[in-house]
């Protein structure tokens, strides 16, 4: 395992170490487990500034702030060709699971 310091520095080792705590091949499942949970989470992406897949609408943009959950490692400035392919999966994700987080929410 890296360590701490060498980890941040490692935007790829860290979206890797992000995603494996997910079902990605199953976003909505995650987002309807965890809204059973009372825990929605919206998941942002870094780029030039950070941003919210698969939302859209000032109120689902203040829901979202409300519940952000920022994957690290994701950048505009991408460092490897496993890096942009980890980025574009965070992506991929962040849509799915934002989008049924929205359409199934029980809070405004």
């Amino acid at each position: 395992m890296l360590p701490l310091v060498g980890l941040a520095a490692d935007q790829p080792a860290t979206l890797r170490l992000e995603l494996q705590t997910l079902d990605t091949m199953h976003p909505e499942a995650d987002a309807a487990r965890d809204i059973a949970a009372k825990k929605p989470r919206c998941f942002s992406i870094n780029g030039y500034g950070s941003f919210f897949p698969g939302v859209d609408g000032k109120e689902a943009e203040r829901f979202c702030y409300r519940h952000e959950q920022n994957f690290r490692g994701t950048s505009d400035d991408v460092s490897s060709s496993e890096h942009l392919k980890l980025v574009n999966e965070a992506v991929a994700y962040a849509e799915a699971y934002n989008r049924h987080v929205l359409a199934h929410r029980t809070e405004p």
